[in-house]
């Protein structure tokens, strides 16, 4: 039998984009799909090459917060990123903006590589001029994600946050959205929700979201009123994979 010969040398390391998702799975397969619709390449062996990793069995972030179970997710988020790099990723992503409550008891190497949602949300925020709703799981809100990072400060006063009674409603379409139940009537709530909190547009702060601003897009909504943290990534790879010191 014929020998296979090896593949030839690579000039440089090949930039993967390690996905950690299953959170919902079928947001973090959209965000894949959004990837490839955003990026620019002629051929497809210049696309980006990513590798995702769905995990379903990490346990509900906002349930593990409000019963104060922690370390399960910890541990399966940690588990997961390192089962990335190891299959070569070279920058990482965690599907969820909830699980960055744990990001910052991640060992260093791996915090280093990991590109972090709530940077993203809040660095578009501050440079983007207008008010944006903020929708989050009620998780997030209850131990204040965003509230907490150095980015908060920037971004504040350009960020509405729902009441009591609105968060429980946003927590609801979440669920709705993971089920995949009709997302373009949740859309309709969340287009009445921003004009009557008076904001220019909204924030996914919470990658189910990004199954509703597909919505928006399929029905010739403007992509400009919202901020999707994984639109974000998806047009800006390229900026996204070069080494970057955390601020986290």
């Amino acid at each position: 039998m014929r020998a296979i010969p090896p593949l030839p040398a690579a000039a440089a390391p090949q930039p993967v984009l390690g996905i950690l998702g299953g959170m919902g799975p079928v947001a973090s397969a959209a965000f894949v799909r959004s990837l490839y619709r955003e990026a620019a390449f002629r051929r497809e062996q210049a696309a980006p090459a990513c590798i995702l990793l769905s995990d379903p069995l990490i346990p509900d972030r906002t349930q593990a917060l409000l019963e104060g179970r922690g370390d399960e997710v910890l541990c399966r988020l940690i588990a997961g990123l390192e089962r990335l790099e190891a299959a070569g990723a070279t920058r990482t992503l965690a599907a969820c903006v909830t699980i960055h409550h744990w990001v910052p008891q991640l060992p260093p190497a791996l915090r280093r590589r990991l590109i972090s949602l709530v940077d993203v949300i809040l660095d578009e925020v501050a440079a983007t001029p207008g008010r944006a709703l903020l929708l989050c799981t009620s998780g997030a809100r209850h131990v204040r994600i965003f509230e907490s990072h150095p980015g908060w400060a920037a971004a504040s006063g350009s960020i509405v946050l729902p009441g009591e009674g609105d968060q429980a409603r946003v927590h609801r379409w979440v669920f709705a959205l993971k089920a995949q139940r009709r997302p373009r009537a949740v859309l309709d709530g969340i287009g009445e929700m921003t004009a009557r909190y008076g904001a220019d547009r909204w924030i996914s702060g919470c990658t189910e979201f990004h199954l509703a601003g597909n919505a928006l897009r399929a029905r010739g909504g403007d992509p400009a009123a919202i901020i999707d943290p994984l639109h974000v990534v998806a047009r800006r790879l390229a900026c996204f994979m070069a080494p970057a010191v955390r601020r986290q």
